[in-house]
């Protein structure tokens, strides 16, 4: 019905609503109507932060930067990637575009370093070494990779990203007792990430 009318008006409509509150929480007290829940809540998509997901900063911070700065976007610098992906990021998506912004702007002979990020963002670290575009950027030598399922933990030049990312995973559960949440804190990731990873390498089956 129209406000004041008293003549049944048919609609088709689909409605996406998103929320950053606890929504069992914001019920419990009062603030959201339950029943309000009941109607909208069809279908429920769980995104993750972004300080669970540092493997997506590096993809995420080209996308925008091409979405920013048109065709010749600067190039963001290893040293760069690694603050930004050891910082927490509690505005999400949003503080990660204004931060880049604001990187464009002071960014010299079209590259970003860590000289440009906000000043929280490049003291940031997180005492781990995280993933940087799909492996993280922690040293660590063959002879620590053991070999599974007859790969060789031997990290040649020919070797593809693939094959390290799975190496320095194995290397990391080999020294942890193949335990996830002591891996996944050796290797600066979520346990929910390595498990997807184990899930890609059908490594899954070893864990504790």
């Amino acid at each position: 019905f129209r406000v004041g009318g008293v003549r049944k008006v048919e609609v088709n409509v689909r409605i996406v609503a998103a929320t950053n509150r606890d929504l069992d929480s914001v019920i419990g007290n009062g603030s959201f109507r339950a029943d309000l829940l009941y109607r909208i809540n069809s279908f429920q998509i769980h995104l993750a932060p972004l300080r669970e997901r540092p493997e997506d900063i590096e993809p995420l911070t080209n996308h925008i930067l091409k979405q920013l700065a048109g065709a010749n976007p600067p190039t963001i610098m290893p040293d760069a990637v690694a603050k930004m992906a050891a910082y927490s990021w509690p505005g999400n998506v949003r503080q990660l575009r204004n931060c880049l912004e604001r990187a464009i702007l002071l960014s010299n002979e079209g590259r970003i370093t860590s000289n440009e990020l906000p000043p929280e963002v490049a003291r940031s670290t997180n005492g781990a070494a995280p993933f940087i575009g799909g492996f993280s950027t922690a040293p660590f030598s063959a002879g620590q990779v053991s070999s599974v399922g007859g790969d060789t933990g031997n990290l040649s030049g020919s070797s593809s990203l693939r094959d390290v990312e799975k190496q320095q995973i194995i290397s990391a559960l080999e020294q942890t007792g193949w335990h996830r949440g002591k891996a996944a804190q050796m290797l600066g990731i979520s346990p929910s990430t390595l498990y997807r990873r184990l899930r890609d390498y059908n490594l899954e089956q070893r864990l504790r």
